[in-house]
C-alpha cells in the first residue's frame, strides 16, 4: 500500500472523489477495513485496466490470442507495480480503466456511427474525470490527434463531428458539475509545481533508466519501463500510423502520451500551464495500455508475414503462439521482481508507544504537523489517534499551499528556521510537531537541531528511538 491517502482538507473539492468515495463506501457497507476495501478497490482496478486492454485491442481488429496477450502485457508492466505500491497512484489506477474503456467504445462508435456507443464512451470518460482529474486531462490531450485523425479520414464528417459531439455532452453530464468546482476551487487556490511536470532529466539519463533493470521498485523518475513494451509498442505504433491501419488513430494518442513523458528537454510545452501541473512520470503508466495494444498488433502483423511454402504448413499454425510465448518471459521476470519491491508497511514500535501518548495526554482537538515518515503520518495519526494533521499530500489542495510546501522544504532541505517553522504552525492551528527519521531520507538534521535548540519556541514531550514529539510554545 501507498501512504498518500490526502489527509488534512476536503478532498471532494480539491480531489476527484470517485475513487476515495467508492472506497469509503465499501468500507462502511461491508465488515471490511477501510484498509481492505482500498486494496480491494486497487486489486479490482488493476484486473479492470487488463481487461479493458483486452477489449481495446478487440474493438481496433486484433485476434483474441493477440488481444489477449496485451492485456496481460499491461499487467505484467513495471509502472503499475511501481504506482500501486510506491508512487501513490491510485486514483490514476482507479480512473484509466475507464479511460480505457472510454477509449474502446470511441473506436466502436466509430466503427458502428451509433449515438449510443458514443455517449458510453463519453460517460467513461466522465467517470475517469472522476476518479482522476489529472488521468483525464492527460488522456483529452491525448485524444486531440485521436480525433483529428478520425475526421480527416471520415467520409461522412458531419456525422463524426456528431458522435463526437454526443460523447463530449455525456461526458460533461457525468462529470461536469463537480469539474465546475473543482475548477473554481482550482483556480481560485492558484497552484504551481515547484517544478514543471514535478521531475528534472536529461535524455542521457531517460534512456539509460528505461532499459536498465536495477531501477525496478526504485522510487525516482525516469525508471525502468522494459524493452518488450517501448520498443515494439513504438514500432508498432509507427507501422499503424505508415500503413493507415485502423489503429492509426489510437498510435497517435500513444505518441502523444509519450511525448508528454519526456520532460522539457523533448516537450517545451510541458513549462506552459496546464501542461506543467501535470506529473511527467504518471505517462509511462498510461501510455502502457496503448502501447501493448500497438505491440500485440505488430507482432500479429509480423507472425502473419507470407512463409516460404514448404515450412508454411508446419510453422503457420504455431507462429503466433511462439511470438507471443518468447516475448512473454521478460515481462513475467520483470513483474516477478517489481512484486518483490512492494512491502507491506508496518507502524514501527516507537510510533505505536508515541500514539498512545498522543491519545493520553493530548486534548482531541489537538492538531499534528510530522515530518520524516513518507506521509504516513497523514493517515496514521488521524487512525489512531483521532486527532487531524495539518496536510496530507500533495499540497496543492489547500489555499495555503505555499505556506505547506515552505514547512515540506524545511522538512526535507534543513532550513533550520524554528521561529518561521512556528509560525507557520500557529497560523494554521497546529499545536505539535512530531520528528522522525523513519523514512530514512525525508528528515533534515538541521531541522531537528534548530528545533531542539530553541525551547522557547517548541517544548520536548515525547521522546523515544529517534521520534520526538513538540509542543509549540506561545507567549515566552
Amino acid at each position: 500500500m501507498d501512504p498518500y491517502w490526502y489527509g488534512g482538507w476536503n478532498y471532494a473539492q480539491a480531489y476527484s472523489p470517485l475513487a476515495y468515495a467508492v472506497t469509503g463506501a465499501l468500507a462502511l457497507a461491508t465488515p471490511l477495513t477501510v484498509e481492505t476495501a482500498y486494496r480491494l478497490v486497487l486489486v479490482v482496478a488493476v484486473f479492470a485496466l487488463g481487461v479493458a486492454t483486452y477489449l481495446l485491442a478487440l474493438e481496433v481488429g486484433l485476434r483474441r490470442l493477440f488481444a489477449t496477450w496485451a492485456g496481460l502485457l499491461v499487467l505484467a508492466t513495471p509502472p503499475l507495480f511501481m504506482g500501486a505500491g510506491l508512487y501513490g497512484w491510485f486514483s490514476t489506477l482507479v480512473a484509466l480503466p475507464f479511460a480505457i474503456a472510454g477509449h474502446a467504445m470511441l473506436e466502436r462508435a466509430m466503427r458502428t456511427r451509433r449515438r449510443t456507443h458514443a455517449a458510453i464512451a463519453g460517460a467513461l470518460f466522465g467517470a475517469c474525470v472522476l476518479a482522476s482529474a489529472m488521468v483525464g486531462f492527460s488522456m483529452a490531450v491525448a485524444l486531440v490527434p485521436w480525433l483529428a485523425y478520425h475526421l480527416a479520414a471520415s467520409r461522412a464528417r458531419g456525422d463524426t463531428a456528431r458522435l463526437m459531439a454526443v460523447a463530449g455532452v455525456a461526458g460533461a453530464a457525468v462529470c461536469g458539475v463537480w469539474a465546475a468546482f473543482f475548477l473554481a476551487h482550482a483556480l481560485r487556490v492558484g497552484f504551481e509545481r515547484e517544478i514543471p511536470g514535478i521531475w528534472v532529466f536529461n535524455l542521457d539519463t531517460l534512456r539509460y533508466r528505461i532499459f536498465a533493470r536495477g531501477f525496478i521498485g526504485v522510487d525516482t523518475y525516469p525508471t525502468y519501463l522494459r524493452a518488450v513494451q517501448i520498443a515494439a509498442g513504438l514500432t508498432g505504433a509507427i507501422h499503424a500510423v505508415l500503413s493507415r491501419s485502423r489503429l492509426a488513430g489510437l498510435a497517435l494518442s500513444a505518441m502523444v502520451l509519450a511525448w508528454l513523458g519526456l520532460g522539457a528537454a523533448v516537450n517545451p510545452l510541458i513549462n506552459a500551464y496546464p501542461l506543467s501541473g501535470l506529473d511527467m512520470a504518471r505517462m509511462s503508466l498510461l501510455v502502457m495500455p496503448l502501447l501493448a495494444v500497438c505491440a500485440a498488433s505488430l507482432l500479429g502483423a509480423v507472425t502473419s508475414l507470407p512463409l516460404d511454402a514448404r515450412v508454411s504448413r508446419r510453422l503457420a499454425p504455431v507462429l503466433p503462439q511462439a511470438g507471443v510465448t518468447a516475448l512473454s518471459a521478460l515481462p513475467v521476470l520483470d513483474a516477478a521482481e517489481a512484486r518483490e519491491a512492494i512491502a507491506p508497511v508496518s507502524r514501527p514500535a516507537e510510533y505505536v508507544r508515541a500514539a498512545r501518548w498522543i491519545d493520553e495526554h493530548t486534548p482531541p482537538d489537538a492538531a499534528f504537523a510530522a515530518v520524516g515518515f513518507r506521509n504516513w503520518d497523514a493517515y496514521w495519526i488521524p487512525r489512531d489517534t483521532g486527532r487531524r494533521v495539518m496536510d496530507g499530500w500533495h499540497d496543492e489542495g489547500t489555499a495555503d499551499w505555499l505556506a505547506i510546501r515552505e514547512f515540506r522544504m524545511m522538512g526535507w532541505q534543513g532550513s533550520g528556521n524554528p521561529a518561521r517553522l512556528h509560525e507557520i504552525m500557529r497560523e494554521r492551528g497546529v499545536d505539535y510537531l512530531v520528528l522522525d527519521d523513519w523514512d530514512g531520507h525525508e528528515l533534515s538534521e538541521d531541522l531537528r537541531r534548530a528545533v531542539e535548540g530553541t525551547p522557547s519556541l517548541f517544548e520536548r514531550r515525547f521522546a523515544e528511538a529517534g521520534l520526538t514529539i513538540f509542543q509549540r510554545v506561545d507567549g515566552r
